[in-house]
């Protein structure tokens, strides 16, 4: 799924990965309802695909597959 808007596909008060998100996981569902499901973030895209799979997977459903492409750890 590709953002089609300057702010990463969320509004401009989303603040934190969790929010961008939880604001991704109702179009991926709506797509495909249930898992496996295959994911795949590059550089911050990493961070926001990681909480996908953990929200994903804390609702019951089967991440196959989590890639990462240039991903770095989120420095609090």
């Amino acid at each position: 799924m590709r953002s089609t808007c300057p702010t990463g596909g969320a509004d401009r008060t989303t603040t934190s990965v969790e929010d961008m998100a939880a604001h991704y996981v109702q179009p991926i569902r709506h797509v495909q309802p249930t898992g496996p499901y295959h994911l795949l973030g590059w550089s911050f895209g990493g961070l926001v695909a990681h909480a996908i799979a953990t929200r994903l997977q804390n609702a019951g459903e089967q991440v196959d597959l989590l890639a990462l492409l240039d991903a770095y750890p989120l420095h609090d």
